[in-house]
């Protein structure tokens, strides 16, 4: 005879077994959808890379856009000393690239050559493995000969935006903030921070432009007065002459035909 508590521990075994068999087959739909959703992803980025390339040649012509806007970044901004923003003057690019397994990614900053350090680039590289684990691999910037932020032996000279350029492993366990900021906010949307720039620039420009116009709309205004008014005393003036020039005719005339009347008694 099973007795009543065997009984209920037996069908919450089975029920287990159950939550058991639906967990796995959760996991296997997580795992097929994250698939899915990775395989959307590549696609994705592989249909921004050409208009990415296409943006960075044209934001080139802009002159110094992307120090204006790392240095406007809310959090990006508060890191650059001013050293710091004396080197990025001579940054001319910047690229986020989602690498092929459509996990990792690298950033990459693009210099002209300048007497801070000898790289033409700086890049970090974010690399996730099947299981998840992240990967960092960077390189050490070949400074100049007494531009560096850390000495020899190691000491930091007063921290630097550029440091973060050479750390594999964050020290404190947090999150890479900088390569959140970057990847996630700055590439994806820096015109949000250079935007103020150019729209204070163009209502100056619209309010010059509106100003002139109406200098031009006034001149022209008092222009016009002033033309209707020597038009009518040009109107009066020519009158006078009209009327001078026919009395004169009048008294030519009289005097000639008193001329031909004199002319023939003296004859007669």
């Amino acid at each position: 005879m099973v007795k009543f508590g065997e009984r209920g521990i037996s069908e919450a075994l089975l029920l287990a077994v159950k939550f058991q068999t639906i967990q796995v087959e959760l996991e296997r739909l997580k795992l097929e959808l994250s698939y899915e959703i990775l395989e959307v992803q590549k696609k994705f980025n592989e249909m921004c890379k050409p208009l990415y390339a296409q943006r960075n040649e044209a934001i080139r012509s802009a002159g110094e856009f992307w120090p204006t806007v790392l240095r406007r970044h809310p959090t990006l901004g508060k890191l650059l000393s001013k050293k710091d923003q004396k080197i990025l003057k001579h940054m001319v690019s910047l690229e986020v690239e989602v690498l092929e397994d459509g996990k990792s990614h690298s950033i990459t900053f693009y210099f002209s050559p300048n007497s801070y350090f000898e790289d033409e680039k700086l890049i970090k590289i974010y690399c996730i493995d099947e299981k998840n684990n992240l990967n960092i691999i960077c390189q050490p910037i070949k400074w100049k000969k007494g531009k560096g932020t850390i000495l020899d032996d190691g000491h930091d000279m007063g921290g630097s935006f550029f440091n973060w350029f050479s750390e594999a492993v964050r020290d404190d366990g947090q999150v890479d903030e900088i390569d959140e900021a970057i990847k996630d906010d700055l590439w994806q949307d820096p015109f949000r921070y250079y935007k103020y720039e150019v729209n204070t620039m163009s209502s100056s420009s619209e309010e010059e432009n509106e100003e002139e116009v109406n200098k031009m709309s006034s001149s022209s205004e008092e222009k016009t007065e002033e033309e209707v008014i020597d038009a009518m005393d040009l109107s009066c003036e020519e009158e006078e002459v009209l009327d001078h020039e026919e009395v004169s005719d009048i008294g030519d005339g009289d005097e000639n035909s008193g001329d031909t009347a004199t002319n023939a008694d003296e004859e007669n």
